[in-house]
C-alpha cells in the first residue's frame, strides 16, 4: 500500500484496493474515537486538537480513496459528496441512538454556567461516557458502508477515461 492510495484522487484502484484503504482509514478513526475513554483531563484538550488535524487530513484520504473508486466505475469524483452525505446521515442517526440508549441524560443535557472551561468540561465528561459504544457503533456503520457500497458500484477492466486499469 503507497501513500498515494490515500492523498492523491487520480487514478483508479480496485474494490480489493478500495476496502484495504477503507479498513485502514476506519482503524483511525476508531482508535481517535477511543480516546476520550482512555486520556481525561486537560491532556484530553492537547489530544483532541491533535486528534481533529488528523481527522482534517483523513477528509481529504476518504475523498481520495472515493473518487479512485468512483473512477474504476467510470464514474465521476462528484459523486463522492452524495456518498458523503449519506455516510454522514447514518453515521448522525446511529450515533444519537447510542446515545439515547447508552447515555439518555447526554441528550438533555444543558450547561449549568456560561464559562467556557466549565462547559468544556461537561463536554469531554459527556464524550468519555459514550466513547466506547460510539467509537464501536462507528466503526460497524464504516465497515458496512465500504462493504455494500464497494459492491453495488461497478467495475470496469478494461481503460476509461479516467486512466488505465488498476494492478
Amino acid at each position: 500500500m503507497n501513500a498515494g492510495l490515500f492523498f492523491s484522487p487520480n487514478g483508479r484502484i480496485t474494490k480489493g484496493q478500495f476496502q484495504t484503504g477503507a479498513f485502514v482509514l476506519i482503524a483511525i478513526s476508531f482508535v481517535l474515537a477511543l480516546l476520550p475513554a482512555v486520556i481525561g483531563g486537560t491532556m484530553l484538550m492537547a489530544v483532541s486538537a491533535l486528534s481533529t488535524l488528523i481527522g482534517l487530513v483523513m477528509i481529504w484520504c476518504w475523498i481520495a480513496l472515493w473518487v479512485k473508486r468512483l473512477h474504476q466505475g467510470g464514474i465521476t469524483g462528484w459523486m463522492t459528496i452524495l456518498l458523503a452525505l449519506g455516510w454522514f446521515f447514518v453515521n448522525m442517526i446511529v450515533g444519537t441512538i447510542v446515545t439515547a440508549v447508552m447515555a439518555p441524560e447526554l441528550m438533555s443535557m444543558q450547561p449549568t454556567s456560561g464559562d467556557f472551561m466549565e462547559i468544556m468540561q461537561q463536554s469531554m465528561e459527556a464524550s468519555r461516557a459514550v466513547a466506547i459504544p460510539s467509537a464501536i457503533a462507528s466503526a460497524l456503520v464504516g465497515v458496512g458502508y465500504v462493504f455494500v457500497a464497494n459492491m453495488a458500484l461497478p467495475s470496469h477492466d478494461s481503460e476509461n477515461q479516467f486512466g488505465p486499469a488498476p494492478s
